[in-house]
């Protein structure tokens, strides 16, 4: 991300298959939110930030000042066209966010718990 002005990335899973960065922010980038997300990579990596690469959550956050209650967990995907999750550590670690009314499955996001990934449980 370059230029995070008015960037609000909350309940996302960014789950890399194979090399990369889940997360890749130039320094001097400001005005940006990042939480209730979901970061892996087989790597283990989280993110590039400022040029240094980060494998630990809590040294992410306090580089970014953010992530409060995000998560670097592998979702096991049912398949790589199926993006049903199956990890339980995700249950309930999602937040309703404004302006998005359905989950990925079409169900109303204000009638369930969620998981990051906008996937009502």
């Amino acid at each position: 991300m370059q230029d995070g002005i008015q960037n609000n990335i909350k309940d996302n899973i960014f789950n890399i298959k194979t090399a990369g960065y889940p997360a890749w922010i130039v320094a001097g980038t400001t005005g940006f939110s990042l939480d209730y997300n979901d970061y892996y990579s087989p790597s283990g990596l989280i993110g590039r930030y400022a040029d240094t690469n980060y494998t630990n959550l809590q040294e992410w956050r306090q580089v970014t000042g953010q992530d409060g209650h995000s998560l670097a967990e592998n979702p096991f995907y049912t398949s790589v066209t199926n993006l049903a999750m199956n990890q339980v550590l995700l249950n309930n670690q999602g937040i309703p966010v404004e302006g998005i009314l359905y989950d990925i499955d079409s169900y109303p996001q204000e009638c369930y718990t969620t998981r990051p990934g906008s996937q009502r449980i």
